[in-house]
């Protein structure tokens, strides 16, 4: 299989499953629209194509890289995600534009500290799904395969959340506060 096309089906498979980086891009897109959503999925593809560099280094160094850290990135991504997730909840429920700055690097660096993030590279390296010396190609793939998975669900949330009015937004935005925070301590409590 073409190494281009390899890469785009894994960056799907890891960005299409439910996590804190689907929640904050919705979350997004919803509050700001398609353009602070599609910066918030964009931060979060950066994030997996990182994850696949780190794998095309081989196979036994990237399993040791993405093992050794384990448990730190666990612990402290967790309390990153609870603190995310608080904020979320403590916030004001509102249509705005929330700032350009602030949604790529966010996700980003959630997708960095995902401890799921991590696990999935992690599987993929011993698996060989990732070979040893794929190449940029692969890293590339997984990028885009990411990036289109993001920009379909932000499509599909900022047109559905036309039809939420503010009171349907705040319940919105508490959900993903909850799941965030949730997360976050779940990940918290396997580390420790």
């Amino acid at each position: 299989m073409d190494a281009l096309l390899k890469g785009a089906l894994i960056g799907l498979s890891v960005a299409a499953p439910p996590g804190p980086n689907a929640l904050m891009c919705m979350s997004r897109t919803l509050a700001g629209g398609r353009g602070a959503g599609l910066r918030a999925g964009l931060g979060a593809a950066s994030a997996h194509a990182v994850y696949a560099g780190v794998a095309v280094l081989g196979v036994d160094q990237a399993s040791k890289v993405l093992l050794r850290g384990a448990t730190p990135v666990r612990l402290i991504g967790g309390m990153i995600l609870l603190v995310i997730g608080l904020r979320l909840g403590l916030s004001e429920s509102r249509r705005r534009t929330p700032s350009t700055v602030s949604a790529y690097p966010l996700t980003f660096a959630i997708g960095l500290v995902n401890p799921l993030t991590l696990l999935y590279f992690t599987a993929a390296v011993a698996l060989g799904t990732i070979p040893a010396g794929a190449g940029s190609s692969v890293v590339a793939g997984v990028f885009i395969g990411s990036a289109l998975w993001w920009t379909v669900l932000t499509q599909v949330v900022a047109t559905l959340g036309h039809h939420l009015h503010d009171r349907g937004l705040a319940w919105a935005n508490r959900l993903v506060a909850i799941a965030i925070a949730a997360m976050g301590a779940v990940a918290v409590g396997t580390a420790l």
